[in-house]
């Protein structure tokens, strides 16, 4: 990280991501998002927090099924 001038807070790392600050902190406490420790802070670099949001998984659940797709249908037999 040697451009100072893109360096990220935690805070508004997860902001640029769309995930709370603690989320951030785990994912780099993990290893999964590259920081640098200043203190009890935690830094990011702008470049590596949008390469990582690139990589990120969508949130949410997973689209619903509906039951068009599913072959339910009952055959009666007689």
């Amino acid at each position: 990280m040697d451009n100072w001038e893109d360096v990220l807070t935690a805070q508004e790392a997860g902001h640029l991501l769309g995930i709370s600050t603690e989320r951030v902190l785990q994912y780099a406490r993990g290893g999964r998002l590259s920081h640098v420790r200043k203190g009890k802070q935690y830094l990011f670099s702008r470049q590596d927090v949008e390469q990582f949001k690139t990589t990120m998984q969508p949130r949410g659940r997973p689209a619903r099924r509906d039951n068009k797709s599913c072959d339910n249908t009952r055959i009666r037999l007689e």
